[in-house]
């Protein structure tokens, strides 16, 4: 009986602010929207930026022209 009462009171309230109900239905929308783009982005110039570096460090080898070890070693710096 009390689950009963509470979703009855819950629909209630949400029937009395009905402008209240959608707003905050509407900030959490944007909320989610906001932190999934967020990290899209962060996730995309990562990936850039790797990119970027592994160009950078083959350029690099075949300007120097480096032995093994140096190659493993800048290899190892990029994740």
């Amino acid at each position: 009986m009390l689950v009963e009462e509470s979703i009855k009171s819950a629909v209630s309230s949400i029937k009395t602010n009905g402008v209240r109900s959608f707003l905050t239905a509407l900030a959490i929308i944007i909320g989610t929207a906001a932190v999934i783009t967020v990290i899209g982005i962060g996730s995309s110039a990562e990936k850039a930026l790797e990119e970027v570096l592994m160009i950078l460090v083959l350029e690099l080898y075949q300007y120097f022209q480096v032995n093994e070890k140096e190659v493993v070693f800048l290899k190892d710096l990029i994740p």
